[in-house]
């Protein structure tokens, strides 16, 4: 089963390839560079990625980026530093996705043929780092059983540790251990909320995930193990062929705070409005609009999906005093309304 990535990876890889695409530079030198200053410092780095000092990798790849914005070689030793060393995996899409995408325009120049294997090994590096991220990892999801999720949050009190089955450590790459073992880390310190941010269309309920967990085919039964506040421990499957949802007991002693995803606008209003986003001004998909009730039967509130960098246009509709039914336009940008054509009481967040 082939890896989903999540939908704002999506916004986020589409419109930075889209953008890259748009300001391709006519230089070819731009991507392929000889300059002794870039070779006498860039390729020694290229051969030492795996060993090197990280900081200081990542500290000289940032400052040399600002300057050489498309050199394809740089942004394969960025991949390289974030998926094979820190398991940044999302950042390192967007690089890897930049070589792939650069290395197919670069062969509509002339002096493509001079550099054809130097390019073709850079867009195979960048093929092959994506298809193993594509096929070697998935999202690792949760949903609670015996409670109903109203709303997105997290759960304070809630401690988790994964463990995996020796066999399954021994058929992982090196990069899907280290992966593992950092995801591990971080649920173990606290660093990592049990943030339900993610909405099922098919069943209407509100679920968490890992990101990016290992996918490791193993060959036995429940190799993985996840533990819940010391107390109770679920088995579960996750490779290409099971990648099936966890159902985890709800406890009466966790809580549940609200928090709203980066990739979400929520708007609270009284009963007697009715707010809908304008389908006909934006290219979002609001077939994830997600509609939750409050304890409050005066109080009304939607979950809208909204792309990190654009707009989002939101029609009021609203009885005044004489039973008038008025309409009114909201502009959203980043969960801040930035133009109306009427004040009304709103809660943006």
């Amino acid at each position: 089963m082939k890896m989903k990535l999540t939908q704002a990876v999506y916004y986020v890889v589409f419109w930075l390839i889209t953008l890259s695409t748009i300001c391709f530079s006519e230089n070819f030198n731009d991507y392929i560079s000889n300059e002794d200053w870039i070779k006498e410092n860039l390729n020694p780095r290229m051969s030492r990625w795996q060993s090197g000092n990280i900081e200081e990798l990542l500290t000289w790849t940032d400052n040399v980026l600002e300057n050489y914005p498309n050199l394809l070689k740089l942004h394969i030793l960025k991949g390289h530093i974030l998926f094979y060393r820190l398991t940044d995996l999302e950042n390192a899409i967007y690089h890897y996705s930049r070589v792939k995408n650069d290395a197919d325009l670069l062969k509509n120049f002339d002096e493509y043929i001079s550099f054809e294997k130097e390019i073709d090994n850079l867009q195979y590096q960048a093929n092959r780092a994506l298809n193993q991220i594509e096929y070697g990892y998935g999202d690792l999801r949760f949903k609670i059983r015996g409670k109903q999720i109203p709303k997105f949050c997290y759960i304070r009190n809630m401690k988790v540790f994964i463990a995996w089955d020796e066999q399954v450590i021994n058929a992982a790459e090196d990069h899907q251990r280290l992966r593992f073992n950092t995801l591990v880390e971080t649920l173990t310190s606290g660093r990592m909320k049990f943030m339900f941010a993610d909405f099922d269309s098919v069943d209407g309920r509100i679920y968490f995930k890992i990101p990016y967990f290992p996918m490791v085919e193993s060959g036995i039964p429940e190799p993985y193990s996840m533990i819940i506040n010391n107390e109770k421990r679920y088995h579960f499957n996750f490779d290409q062929q099971t990648n099936s949802v966890i159902e985890i007991d709800w406890n009466d002693d966790w809580e549940l705070v609200e928090a709203v995803p980066d990739n979400y606008v929520k708007i609270e209003y009284n009963r007697l409005l009715s707010v809908q986003p304008d389908i006909n001004k934006s290219t979002l998909n609001y077939d994830m609009v997600l509609s939750v009730p409050e304890e409050n039967p005066d109080i009304k509130n939607i979950y809208i999906p909204i792309d990190t960098g654009g707009e989002l246009d939101v029609v009021v509709n609203y009885k005044s005093q004489q039973q008038k039914v008025e309409k009114a336009m909201f502009i959203i940008n980043r969960g801040i309304i930035i133009a109306s054509t009427i004040l009304i009481l709103l809660v943006v967040r």
